[in-house]
């Protein structure tokens, strides 16, 4: 376990590092920021929202038979919808990734939280950012 929340970590950083160049890089307007967070308590889970084609990948880090859940929303000039992305397949079954389509300059909110059945527990606070 220790190996693959190094190598999510690792990997978050490396994509927050890319995603600062690129926002410094971009035009005040489309300023979108990538986003990254683990559930509360830490080392049960976590997710990524790539503001770069709108993808959000859930990772699960424990072999606790709960599953893992990052809950967004997304403000758009049309309206707000509100999404989740789920990864049941435990540690070691690999990270789940969903595509969304949302407006560039859309505000962008998220929680991640582990969830067994219809029960949540550990979430994150949650945090914004701009798609």
């Amino acid at each position: 376990m220790k190996g693959i929340v190094m190598r999510f970590r690792r990997g978050m950083t490396v994509t927050a590092a890319a995603g600062a160049a690129l926002v410094l890089a971009a035009t005040p307007a489309f300023a979108g920021s990538d986003l990254s967070m683990e559930t509360g308590g830490g080392g049960y889970g976590g997710a990524l929202f790539h503001h770069e084609g709108e993808t959000v990948t859930v990772c699960d880090f424990a072999r606790d038979g709960k599953a893992v859940t990052a809950y967004l929303g997304f403000f758009e000039p049309a309206g707000s919808r509100r999404v989740s992305v789920t990864n049941a397949k435990g540690a070691g079954g690999g990270c789940v990734t969903k595509d969304f389509s949302v407006v560039e300059g859309s505000r962008v909110v998220m929680q991640v939280c582990l969830r067994q059945g219809s029960t949540l527990s550990h979430c994150s606070a949650r945090r914004w950012t701009t798609a």
